[in-house]
């Protein structure tokens, strides 16, 4: 009996590692990756977002040099006209329309000053953001491929800790192992523990003085009440 509990103990030392490990596979490595993907998609948003304002800026700026242009060359060709009336209101007139579309050549050129300024700004930005992004994908990259490395290694431990276990586990009681599986399965990969200071470490119930007395005697299999784990004394303490 003490030789199939010792063995057990040393199973569950296995399984221990294996569902460590298969966290780690399955949920704390991706995590990982996922986000240092999230990372490289935020700084990309903020670097396109960037470049966007800036198209806006310099598209607007365009039209606006583009009508201004437009106004100039309609004052030039008005005041050309101007010498050409015969009368004074065709004269005056013309006067109107210049002296309105000089007022707005006026705000336009207010307006693209105003726009250079943001251009200015933006382009700095945007200098910024791919600087920022470029430095994030390079140190993204790094910690990617050591994460992928990471979980090679994991696998590769895997492998080799369930060839173990398979071996361990044709030396365990075929009475016992069932059990013991449908218990690791519940109990997230801990289905025995340790009896200490007078309770089980699973659940941490205190345990009657003659459950105490049975598992360390180790004559047969002991199970806690509350949590239906297998009960040890640790190794030194078993006899």
């Amino acid at each position: 009996m003490k030789e199939h509990l010792r063995k057990l103990i040393e199973l569950q030392g296995i399984d221990t590692q294996i569902f460590q490990l298969r966290a780690l596979e399955q949920r704390e490595i991706p995590d990982r990756l996922k986000l240092y993907d999230d990372q490289m998609f935020e700084a990309k948003k903020r670097l396109t977002h960037a470049e966007e304002k800036l198209k806006t800026f310099q598209l607007e700026k365009k039209n606006k040099e583009l009508d201004l242009q437009t106004k100039e060359s309609n004052v030039k060709k008005f005041q050309l006209q101007l010498f050409q009336v015969r009368t004074n209101k065709e004269y005056a007139s013309l006067e109107k329309e210049i002296g309105g579309l000089k007022a707005d050549n006026s705000l336009l050129e207010e307006e693209i000053i105003h726009l250079l300024d943001e251009l200015d700004s933006w382009t700095a930005t945007v200098a910024n953001e791919r600087k920022k992004f470029d430095e994030e994908s390079k140190k993204v990259q790094v910690e990617k491929e050591k994460t992928k490395q990471e979980l090679g290694q994991t696998k590769q431990r895997l492998k080799e800790l369930e060839a173990a276990r398979q071996t361990i586990a044709q030396q365990i009681d075929p009475l016992i192992l069932p059990r013991y599986e449908r218990v690791l399965k519940l109990r997230n990969g801990v289905a025995m523990v340790p009896v200490k200071d007078g309770s089980c470490q699973g659940c941490f119930m205190n345990l009657p003085p003659q459950v105490i007395h049975l598992v360390h005697s180790a004559e047969e299999w002991v199970f806690c009440e509350q949590c239906a784990r297998i009960l040890y004394i640790e190794e030194g303490e078993i006899g």
